[in-house]
């Protein structure tokens, strides 16, 4: 058998705990789901993740991958030409990518 490492957050592994005392019944779904703070169907969708994947299915899917919001790199190397353009002290301190919003 091949042991695999997984990372998980503290809140992950406190959905391992609680979701594990209430498959063993020893506490209700309705009380796990209230010291998540999540719905009871949301509880209910989180255990069948881990009935089907184990603690891996607890893992958030988005974990490592760009945001879907995030402003490509052609915009922000523009508006930087833009903005050097009509201002001409515009200096790399006030240049931060993230702070520009188009």
């Amino acid at each position: 058998m091949q042991t695999e490492i997984v990372s998980m957050s503290q809140q992950e592994l406190e959905k391992v705990h609680v979701i594990e005392r209430i498959m063993a019944r020893r506490l209700s779904q309705t009380t796990g789901a209230k010291q998540l703070g999540l719905s009871t169907r949301q509880l209910r969708c989180l255990m069948g993740c881990y009935q089907h994947a184990g603690a891996k299915g607890l893992i958030s899917k988005g974990r490592g991958k760009p945001s879907n919001n995030r402003v490509s790199e052609t915009i922000c190397t523009e508006a930087i030409g833009l903005i050097q353009s009509h201002y001409h002290d515009f200096g790399p301190t006030l240049r931060s990518i993230n702070t520009i919003t188009v």
